[in-house]
């Protein structure tokens, strides 16, 4: 019987948890648990998804890896062709000259 009452103590606990945070979510201004993803994001031992924790954030799809938006020569520019024909020497001159030189 202790068993028991332990149980029901623990699921009644989980769930006052589970409405204080819906509560507090709504009074937050938050979706109160009514969004797409209510059912994964308030159950217990599930994890917020990032759009919870900050939900105006920057949208930044265009730095993804493999993207044409984050290709701005193109897809038939070959990068390790245009490497071979730099001067690195010259480079390296730039940089230094950059680096040491006062813009004041």
């Amino acid at each position: 019987m202790r068993k028991i009452r332990t149980r029901a103590l623990s699921i009644l606990s989980v769930g006052l948890i589970t409405l204080f945070s819906q509560t507090a979510s709504a009074q937050a201004g938050g979706d109160a648990g009514h969004g797409v993803n209510s059912k994964a994001e308030s159950g217990a031992g599930h994890a917020k998804r990032n759009q919870f924790w900050w939900p105006q954030q920057l949208d930044l799809s265009s730095l993804r890896d493999h993207d044409a938006r984050s290709n701005p020569l193109g897809s038939d520019f070959d990068y390790a062709e245009a490497f071979k024909d730099l001067d690195l020497a010259a480079v390296k001159a730039d940089i230094n000259v950059l680096l040491t030189d006062s813009q004041d």
